[in-house]
């Protein structure tokens, strides 16, 4: 019964998590129109821009943050989960070859899967962010 319960609540926090990363785009699109004048007149960039080109730049400016924390968050693990194995040392790089290392790889940390779901996520804002200027 435990190891279905703690399925269960791994599929059910993914959606949920995803979710989550969703809710300031969302927000950005609904209530841009009424707090736009306040950033074009606390950033100068901003001034003479129509509320889609900073909803753009804004949607970039986040993809572009979530982009590089999903990295360095899927970075730091996968080190560490290599650097750990007992088999891969991080001076014999040949190692990494090895079908033990490889099969231990892809059983990576879940925080591995936070920093791709990361970087996708920032990479769905940059998408709309182009989308929405054409």
């Amino acid at each position: 019964m435990g190891k279905n319960l703690k399925k269960l609540r791994s599929l059910i926090w993914l959606p949920v998590f995803v979710l989550i990363l969703f809710i300031p785009m969302v927000l950005e699109f609904a209530y841009l129109d009424d707090y736009a004048p306040i950033l074009q007149r606390a950033i100068s960039f901003w001034s003479y821009k129509t509320t889609t080109l900073l909803l753009s730049d804004l949607l970039f400016l986040q993809g572009g943050a979530l982009i590089l924390f999903g990295a360095l968050v899927a970075g730091v693990i996968l080190y560490n989960a290599w650097g750990t194995t007992g088999l891969l040392f991080r001076k014999y790089i040949p190692a990494i070859w090895n079908t033990k290392v490889m099969e231990q790889e892809r059983r990576a940390p879940v925080g591995l899967a936070v920093g791709l779901i990361l970087v996708g996520a920032g990479i769905i804002y940059i998408i709309v962010g182009i989308i929405i200027t054409i």
